[in-house]
């Protein structure tokens, strides 16, 4: 008894590789290319191709970078193997059967002309880890896709569907269907069984083709549904990547009107002007004095009739940048939430009217003057970049998250009441002060080439700060980088591997660098995790040690100043016309240099290691060289 169960164990094991090659990855394709002819195919290396391909090495990358020609020995081809990818490029598959398959990512198959090398149906159930699926133009009429939730892309396009379920394919985000056959009430139970992506990317589908010359689309999707799919932050198109109302939808314009004038030519060839438009759910919209040619880019291109163009409908968003403005009036549609008008050289009249709705505005290099933000309670984000506008009102913004106005002429910048801010930019303004303790939320600061003399900061949240040409030094660098927070990797998803503060440039261009950040302010900073870097002319980033040592002076009265790194020696407030020598302890000179401003620098390179005095003017400096 005994050694006959011995024995059945010792069979079952010889027979177990059997077994497990048995239940490996197996996929059949079948091929209408006659005995004899060249198809194309591609799989992972790990893939095995049965002999019923042979390898033509005459055709080897002739369609892709990894897909070969094959001389086809018999039309029914078995992949095996550890299978993750099958391109069936120019293979003119026939019908399709996957066996097993748990590790296939990619599956594609060419398009096809209509009658010709059609495949029934597709089951890819096998294949819980599909990521890509792509069958068109092949007349299908039957596809078994529920559960694959890893599958992201389904592209089934011209075929023959009557109906499609995808439930349980929870990151499905991009569905191409169009050309299809699916009508009431099959389209209704498709749309229930998309997922939702509602918190999560808007997802989209693209449903129908409504090119005229194509009479075999047969899909059938109502305005109501439509709006269901929309329900579930999903977008139906078109082909032509036109958003699609729905079969039967009612087209309402309301009376809401956006005028703008631009210099684009008229009559002198054809000039098209971009907008990006975007109205609020179930309403439409429509533009005077253009006709609507195209859509790229995520703008519409109308032809120009008139300068002078009016926008119809309740719209929400609108990008008119760099379409050579030179009046925008939003005050007719109160409900606009996004305004884009940035890069109008020669926008000087940006009319608001009454409060409005608005949470983003760019008005970057367009020189739209004053803004009464009094007028935008909503405004979260403030892009107005060498705008020429003026900063009086901007403590009214209470719900600001980022504002960029790098490059106007603010000397003062009131964020006391932007407790919500996260990003500034301020560069170039002319600053002579900014309190940012206010600004508990405040992840970015950008303040570089500025006149400030302090920064005073309160977020626990930072992870960089650019400053480098301003004029900190002194106590109030050390309140500077005794504020910064003690940086955690990881700690925010959205902040870099390593905290920055920037707080010199090194050029001396076109004037030197009046921030005086000492060694023991940048041990500070590194000490709470902050890399300290210095820029170039050219914005490359480099360590920054810090100056060494306090201002150093004989005379405490003196005017001229002393600094020390290990990259230079810098001598500051030298009187006009004064030469700098610097004296061995003997009283031998061992350097000179007449000093063309009232600032000089020495490289140590050029100095041997050992204590000197420096002289200028009637003033002696004592000066180490390590």
């Amino acid at each position: 008894m005994y050694k006959t169960l011995l024995r059945t164990l010792l069979s079952l094991l010889l027979c177990l590789p059997a077994l497990l090659y048995a239940e490996g990855d197996k996929v059949t394709l079948r091929t209408s290319a006659p005995v004899g002819s060249q198809v194309a195919l591609a799989v992972n290396d790990e893939a095995i191709i049965s002999d019923a391909l042979q390898l033509d090495h005459s055709g080897v990358n002739a369609v892709g970078n990894d897909c070969n020609w094959y001389k086809v020995i018999r039309q029914e081809v078995e992949i095996t193997g550890s299978i993750t990818k099958i391109e069936a490029t120019s293979f003119r598959l026939a019908s399709l059967q996957i066996e097993q398959a748990p590790d296939l990512d990619v599956f594609f198959s060419e398009e096809r002309d209509r009658g010709k090398q059609t495949i029934q149906e597709a089951d890819f159930s096998m294949c819980p880890n599909i990521t890509k699926i792509g069958i068109q133009m092949a007349e299908l009429k039957q596809i078994k896709l529920q559960g694959l939730a890893q599958l992201s892309l389904l592209g089934i396009g011209g075929n023959n569907l009557s109906a499609l379920d995808v439930s349980g394919c929870d990151n499905l985000n991009v569905i191409f269907m169009h050309r299809n056959q699916i009508k009431e009430p099959e389209m209704g139970a498709f749309i229930a069984s998309l997922p939702s992506r509602v918190d999560q990317s808007t997802g989209y589908i693209v449903v129908i083709d409504t090119y005229p010359s194509l009479t075999d689309e047969g899909n059938v999707c109502t305005a109501k549904q439509v709006r269901q799919a929309r329900d579930k932050n999903w977008i139906i198109k078109t082909a032509d990547n036109e958003e699609y109302p729905g079969s039967g939808y009612q087209q309402h314009i309301s009376d809401e009107t956006i005028r703008l004038t631009t210099t684009l030519t008229i009559g002198q060839g054809e000039n098209y002007i971009p907008l990006g438009i975007e109205a609020y759910p179930d309403e439409d919209f429509e533009v005077e004095g253009g006709t609507y040619h195209s859509t790229a880019n995520g703008r519409r291109y109308y032809l120009l009739e008139s300068p002078n163009l009016v926008i119809r409908g309740k719209v929400r968003s609108l990008n008119c940048g760099g379409t050579y403005l030179t009046h925008l009036d939003i005050s007719g549609n109160p409900e606009l939430e996004t305004l884009l008008c940035d890069d109008n050289k020669q926008l000087q009249s940006l009319v608001l009217g009454t409060p409005h709705k608005l949470k983003t505005l760019n008005t970057s290099d367009s020189p739209v003057g004053d803004i009464d933000f009094s007028l935008l309670p909503s405004l979260e984000y403030l892009y107005c970049r060498n705008s020429q506008v003026p900063p009086r009102s901007l403590a009214s913004l209470t719900q600001l998250k980022e504002l960029n106005c790098s490059g106007n002429a603010w000397s003062t910048l009131d964020l006391s009441q932007a407790t919500q801010l996260e990003k500034l930019f301020a560069a170039g303004c002319g600053l002579l002060k900014v309190d940012l303790t206010h600004c508990p939320n405040l992840r970015e600061v950008q303040v570089h080439v500025n006149y400030l003399r302090e920064l005073p900061l309160a977020s626990d949240k930072l992870y960089s700060v650019i400053a480098f040409d301003n004029e900190i030094s002194g106590e109030q660098m050390t309140h500077l980088v005794e504020s910064l927070p003690t940086f955690e990797t990881g700690a925010d998803p959205d902040a870099p591997e390593q905290a920055e503060l920037i707080i010199f440039r090194t050029d001396n261009q076109p004037e030197a660098d009046k921030n005086r950040c000492m060694t023991s302010d940048v041990q500070i900073a590194t000490a709470k995790n902050w890399a300290v870097l210095s820029v170039d002319m050219d914005y490359n980033k480099s360590p920054y040690s810090g100056l060494q040592g306090d201002h150093i002076s004989l005379c405490p009265t003196s005017a001229v100043s002393l600094y020390v790194t290990p990259e230079e020696v810098r001598i500051e407030g030298i009187p006009h016309g004064e030469t700098i020598t610097l004296y061995d302890l003997s009283g031998v000179i061992v350097y000179s240099l007449a000093a063309s401003s009232g600032t000089a620098v020495i490289s140590p390179d050029a100095i041997p290691s050992g204590i000197y005095y420096l002289s200028v003017g009637e003033e002696v400096l004592p000066l180490i060289i390590r």
